[in-house]
């Protein structure tokens, strides 16, 4: 069973993806909701996310899928690097 927390989020993610003529949900679409949510986000403010940055890669990655008769397997899966450094750490200095 789902938090009521994250049934709002999927259901953001579903619509959105859904209003973008999306076939499928991928994970930037769960990502972006997740992004919305506050409890997602300092979650992800605690591991060090530049949210600004992912929104923006996210955006661009999904636009990128989007009208150009792209499969959801052309399209990448979240392995966003900006300036040669990983958008997201572990936090344990390994990047």
């Amino acid at each position: 069973m789902f938090s009521k927390d994250l049934e709002l989020t999927i259901g953001q993610c579903y619509k959105s993806a859904r209003e973008q003529r999306h076939e499928f949900m991928t994970v930037e679409h769960l990502l972006l909701a997740l992004l919305d949510n506050a409890s997602a986000t300092t979650v992800l403010r605690a591991c060090n996310v530049d949210l600004e940055r992912l929104r923006e890669a996210l955006d661009d990655m999904v636009d990128q899928c989007s009208g150009s008769g792209s499969s959801v397997d052309d399209c990448p899966i979240v392995e966003v690097l900006f300036d040669g450094e990983p958008a997201v750490s572990s936090g344990d200095g390994g990047g």
